[in-house]
């Protein structure tokens, strides 16, 4: 629906501008967990809309995910960065929490949904690390340059 309100007052629905757009994602998700985080977002590209629908969906399940179990004592940090160089862009999600064993992260459906849309939807390539926190790096091309 956010992706919506915006395209709605735009010219041109062809892009998105990310910032909006993850902002209000991120919003919602704050208002949810009331919690001592703070978000940090860089965005400096905008994206065409059928790779924003499948960002909006990955940055909300990995955001979530982050609020609802990385911080034990309610409070951190979350960097959200989306790049575009070379004709691909680079979306990175990485929380200052405990991490998560491998055993949680190969069963938890939503990390497979998020697998799922970077391998299927946007052809990209996924890397996680959790270590110091979870760090989730996705790339991908950007198809239509």
């Amino acid at each position: 629906s956010h992706l919506h309100d915006l395209l709605y007052y735009e010219t041109n629905i062809s892009n998105v501008n990310a910032s909006e757009y993850f902002t209000l994602l991120i919003d919602e998700i704050q208002e949810t967990y009331p919690k001592n985080i703070q978000i940090h977002l860089n965005v400096y590209c905008e994206l065409k809309i059928d790779h924003a629908v499948y960002c909006g969906l990955i940055v909300n399940e990995l955001a979530t995910n982050a609020f609802k179990y990385a911080f034990k004592e309610n409070t951190g940090d979350i960097y959200i960065t989306l790049s575009l160089a070379n004709n691909y862009y680079l979306l990175s999600i990485r929380d200052t929490g405990v991490g998560y064993t491998k055993k949680v992260h190969t069963n938890s459906l939503g990390l497979i949904l998020v697998k799922s849309l970077v391998n299927s939807k946007l052809k990209g390539e996924i890397n996680t690390e959790s270590k110091n926190g979870v760090n989730v790096k996705i790339k991908w091309k950007d198809k239509y340059e």
